[in-house]
């Protein structure tokens, strides 16, 4: 006689309903956790990152500041000019403004999608420009901590990346790749690099440069970030410092200020512009800075 009738649907109240969900959403945020563990490559990282933060000025205005052991050496004023070429590579123009010992001393360099940079250093006081050659290891940049491949973009054409595991700096957590330059027949400044990129906004807030595959050489840091207010989906570093660790040495780059949509012509990166400091041209470009 009870076989036609069916259990009556039990009903619970919202809040109780509410606490049965609870470990479902928890498991499917570790679940979506660990599906991105799977498939987020190196690769992957790199580009986000790229698409975030690529350079997107066209000048930069800082000031470099070396401490050996803890006393600062005098500060230089510095210009960077920046231009994207229709090949996919990219200007720099480098100038020293001050100190006035060394005022007008410029690098100009291009990199190159498939193969080394080209490189070249003017100083006033020899009125000629020379060709950086790489052969000889890594050459510091002006006698700070830096070298001048370390003031280069990243360039994913050059590298192999393999994706370690995720830890946290500054209290963000990051993905850690470690980049292999793949150009195995070129002199190579680093055995390997690690990158610590954050998973928030994909902004770079550390390297480790290593010389073997277990000594870290120099570590360079990234904080201060702020948008550029020419580019507000750009956030920019404000402060770099770059420290090598056997020397207790280290280099700071302060921001003071950067420019977009300056329109510099492909004539401002050759050798022979190099060689021709325009004091009155310098400061029209400074005027340009915000």
């Amino acid at each position: 006689m009870f076989s036609h009738m069916r259990p009556s649907p039990i009903s619970f109240p919202w809040f109780v309903r509410g606490v049965a969900l609870i470990p479902s959403v928890t498991m499917l945020f570790l679940f979506s956790n660990w599906v991105e563990a799977q498939t987020v490559t190196g690769d992957d990282v790199i580009r986000r990152h790229l698409e975030y933060h690529a350079i997107r000025y066209d000048l930069l205005y800082f000031e470099m500041t070396r401490t050996v052991e803890g006393e600062d050496r005098p500060a230089s004023k510095i210009l960077g000019a920046y231009h994207s070429f229709e090949d996919g590579s990219l200007g720099y123009m480098i100038r020293v403004l001050t100190p006035e010992e060394v005022r007008g001393a410029g690098v100009l360099m291009k990199d190159n999608l498939t193969g080394p940079p080209q490189q070249y250093l003017f100083l006033p006081e020899f009125e000629r420009t020379q060709r950086i050659r790489r052969g000889s290891g890594p050459i510091s940049f002006l006698g700070s901590d830096f070298t001048y491949d370390d003031l280069l973009r990243e360039l994913p054409s050059h590298q192999n990346y393999r994706r370690l595991d995720d830890t946290v700096v500054d209290e963000m957590p990051c993905y850690v790749v470690k980049a292999t330059d793949r150009l195995t027949k070129t002199w190579k400044a680093y055995h390997h690099r690690l990158l610590y990129i954050a998973h928030k906004d994909a902004r770079l807030l550390k390297v480790e440069f290593f010389e073997d595959e277990n000594t870290i050489e120099k570590t360079m840091r990234f904080s201060d970030f702020k948008p550029a207010a020419d580019l507000p989906t750009f956030i920019n570093p404000e402060t770099i410092v770059m420290e090598t660790h056997a020397t207790h040495s280290k280099t700071t780059l302060k921001a003071l200020g950067l420019a977009a949509g300056v329109g510099l012509s492909e004539e401002y990166f050759t050798p022979r512009a190099l060689q021709t400091f325009d004091p009155e041209g310098i400061e029209k470009l400074l005027e340009k800075l915000k």
